[in-house]
């Protein structure tokens, strides 16, 4: 059996508690560059959480496409699997696990994540570089959002951080440095979003050939 998830403890208010602190520009940041999601593609969602936004992506990849949503917290899976209407129910594969071997071993079109490197140890990132890059190619998309440390918000992140230390065993003491990851492992730039003056900044990465 598996372990409970240290976000299972936060699942039931995690939604309502980020909305509170961050706003209004949080939510909109979820679904951030979904309009360039077309028909048919196939979709790797790292870290769903409890799937705000599942529907309308599942809505967009329509009949013929298919989206992997993978997730540690068995809480988050089943309030995601709340939004979800029986008839997209055939488009989406649930993985309740945090090893990123166990990625089905395709080629996906597009990769999701948000909010999810800040929770990851440096080794786990590079594992996650390794096994996305063993399951792309160059016409693949990364849909990225993530906190930046701008000076302004110092103060939030260190309180977001040792309050996540607390609550859920957070990993980690300072924030990644995203771009120097997405760059070592062949990824570059092609579309950025600010919010916030640069405290959320969502990115679209493309694998270089």
């Amino acid at each position: 059996m598996k372990r409970n998830n240290h976000y299972d403890k936060i699942a039931p208010f995690y939604d309502a508690l980020a909305h509170l602190v961050l706003g209004k520009n949080y939510q909109n940041s979820k679904s951030l560059f979904f309009e360039k999601i077309k028909p048919e593609e196939n979709i790797l969602y790292l870290g769903g959480g409890t799937g705000q936004e599942i529907v309308s992506l599942l809505e967009a990849i329509g009949p013929t496409g298919k989206l992997v949503y993978m997730e540690a917290s068995l809480k988050m899976i089943r309030l995601m699997e709340t939004r979800l209407p029986n008839r997209l129910r055939s488009r989406i594969e649930i993985l309740h696990c945090a090893d990123f071997s166990h990625i089905p071993d395709v080629n996906f079109t597009t990769v999701i994540t948000q909010y999810f490197f800040d929770v990851l140890a440096d080794q786990q990132i590079h594992q996650l570089f390794e096994a996305v890059n063993k399951r792309s190619n160059p016409k693949t998309t990364w849909i990225f959002v993530d906190f930046y440390p701008i000076r302004e918000r110092k103060w939030l992140i260190g309180l977001m951080i040792n309050a996540f230390k607390i609550l859920v065993s957070h990993p980690r003491k300072d924030l990644p440095r995203y771009d120097g990851y997405f760059e070592h492992y062949g990824w570059r730039v092609t579309a950025v979003k600010e919010f916030n003056k640069g405290f959320i900044k969502g990115k679209i990465f493309q694998l270089d050939g």
